[in-house]
This record gives C-alpha cells, structure tokens and sequence, in this order.
C-alpha cells in the first residue's frame, strides 16, 4: 500500500500500527488495508538470522471521519473496537467499525 501525500504510518507499541488515511471514504480505505493484508497474507519474512522463514497475518480495523464515526474524537476508540472484532471473529480480516452489526464487506 504506497502512502498518499498526507498519510501517517504510525507505531503504537508492541504489534499495533496505525495508518491515517486522508481524503478516502469508508470503501476506499477498505479496498485499500484489504490488499495491504493480502500482500502481508502471501509475503514470508525471515527471522533468526535468516535461518526461519515464517508467514504472519493481519488483522485491521477501520474509522472514518465523518463516515463511520461522526466525532474527531472518537476515531481511535472506533478503529480499536473494529479491530478486536477481526481478531475475535477469525483473525486476518479487515473489519470496518460501521459494519460490525451488519457484517458487510
């Protein structure tokens, strides 16, 4: 997934990553984290050394601003919640904080 101009990738700690998307709708930031777990599904990364290679998933959860959640300030809370979602529900998913009821995408 290339970053747009705009876009923040960040490190929360431990294994979680925020990425901050501007000027996407909820679909369009779905269809995007959607590949980026695709590719992450497929790639091998070498570990000890180079003497393991392993396979690792994603899971990720979606807000947006004015989309999925109406205040600023709530977005993390949202992202965060949509995530757990996708861990709890299977792992390697892509679970968008508006659609948890509804179980669209």
């Amino acid at each position: 997934m290339n970053e747009g101009p705009g876009d923040i990738v960040s490190r929360n700690g431990g294994e979680e990553f925020t990425i901050l998307l501007h000027n996407y709708n909820a679909q369009e930031v779905y269809e995007r984290v959607e590949a980026l777990r695709k590719v992450v599904e497929s790639s091998f990364f070498v570990i000890n050394n180079g003497s393991l290679s392993i396979n690792i998933t994603i899971s990720i959860g979606i807000a947006v601003y004015k989309g999925t959640t109406k205040k600023i300030d709530n977005l993390y809370a949202h992202a965060d919640k949509a995530l757990y979602a996708a861990k709890k529900s299977s792992r390697n998913k892509v679970c968008c904080y508006s659609y948890l009821l509804s179980d669209s995408f």
